[in-house]
């Protein structure tokens, strides 16, 4: 048997794949718990196995969940209570939490500068960069630009200076029925 198993490395992967299929919607029903314990005692995985599995698991899933609420580089308060009930069901400690969310704040930031970036940021001097932004509002200019800079602002909170670049609308019966705004924002490179 122990040919067969390796060192348990067979029968924790076998642990790990339940597991994660389980915890592929987020949620561990009382049937799948049962399921795992059963698969646990059946492996004979030892309870320090298991909890290694589960923690692995619980980060990765965590992780997944972090990048998906921040994939608009907010956080709102039904994603915040989504997150603290998901931290709570995966029995992550409050501490890993912030930390698992603190990467994925840095992986939104980093995914929003990728996007933004404009590309002849060399005209701009210095250490300072530049991001490409639109907004768009049926209310008003100064709203579509307060707008392009929301998320902007939330995922580098270091800008510092824009400049409206275009403005475009479109009309419906003879008014303007909404605004459209291209701007370049400017912050400071990472030193």
């Amino acid at each position: 048997m122990a040919s067969t198993f390796g060192r348990g490395s067979a029968r924790r992967e076998l642990y790990r794949r339940l597991l994660e299929h389980c915890l592929s919607d987020q949620e561990l029903s009382e049937e799948e718990t049962a399921d795992i314990g059963h698969l646990q005692r059946v492996l004979l995985l030892a309870d320090t196995d298991a909890a290694e599995v589960h923690d692995q698991v619980a980060r990765a899933v965590y992780g997944q969940a972090i990048d998906q609420v921040l994939a608009d580089h907010r956080l709102d308060p039904e994603e915040a209570e989504f997150l603290r009930r998901l931290g709570g069901a995966l029995a992550l400690p409050e501490a890993e939490r912030d930390h698992l969310y603190g990467e994925g704040a840095h992986r939104a930031r980093q995914r929003f500068l990728q996007r933004t970036l404009a590309h002849d940021s060399t005209l701009v001097a210095g250490r300072d960069r530049v991001v490409e932004l639109s907004g768009s509002s049926a209310r008003s200019l100064e709203d579509a630009i307060q707008r392009a800079l929301a998320d902007a602002v939330i995922a580098v909170p270091d800008l510092r200076h824009f400049e409206v670049t275009k403005i475009h609308g479109a009309l419906e019966g003879g008014a303007v029925a909404r605004w459209e705004v291209s701007l370049r924002a400017r912050f400071g490179a990472p030193e």
